[in-house]
């Protein structure tokens, strides 16, 4: 990733679009996803996903250009950090304590309000929906790798907690992140449903 980086910055020296070294390892991420190792798949979700997904992952236009305003209003900051603690205050007020990047201490912040923009949330023992809980308490799905999403086979067929694929239940798109890492896009989810129709003609 250290050379994806590079690549983005020597584009944006030289005039030229900054995402087009993402987009050609995007286009190939699947396959380098399946060939990693566990530990460099961690690794990965631990230090790169925020990077990767942040400048992957891009904001319109006009969102951009809002945020970058808010920013030099100095009405929102924007720090690497992570969350330590969230507690209600008497006051109605939210106080959250994070732990910014670099730093052994955790500090306080207090405000009117918390929103959750963490994106979604791919462990499915922790989604508060009836579905993916109902799924999981029949035994009918499994955690996927990393707990990434559900366990799957190539096509899309369903590994249930007993280790046994379903004939009958299939997966596409986000669910299948843990083995495709990219499995949110038109393209991506295409790609799946063409695998899973020829394995069901």
């Amino acid at each position: 990733m250290r050379k994806v980086r590079e690549q983005c910055e020597l584009a944006i020296e030289s005039g030229i679009d900054w995402q087009a070294p993402l987009d050609t390892v995007r286009a190939n991420v699947g396959r380098l996803w399946n060939q990693a190792s566990d530990q460099q798949r961690r690794q990965f979700v631990r230090h790169v996903r925020p990077w990767w997904e942040s400048h992957h992952h891009r904001s319109p236009p006009p969102s951009a250009a809002l945020l970058a305003r808010l920013i030099r209003q100095g009405r929102l900051s924007i720090d690497a950090a992570s969350l330590q603690g969230v507690a209600s205050l008497p006051s109605g007020q939210v106080q959250i304590s994070v732990r910014r990047r670099g730093e052994s201490q955790p500090t306080q912040i207090t405000g009117d309000a918390l929103i959750n923009s963490t994106g979604i949330e791919y462990d499915w023992r922790r989604v508060d929906r009836p579905l993916p809980r109902q799924l999981l308490a029949r035994g009918l799905i499994q955690p996927g790798p990393l707990a990434l999403g559900i366990a799957a086979d190539a096509a899309g067929a369903v590994l249930d907690a007993h280790g046994q694929y379903s004939a009958r239940l299939f997966a596409m798109g986000p669910p299948l992140r843990g083995m495709w890492w990219e499995s949110t896009a038109v393209t991506d989810v295409a790609i799946q449903a063409k695998a899973l129709a020829m394995r069901l003609s």
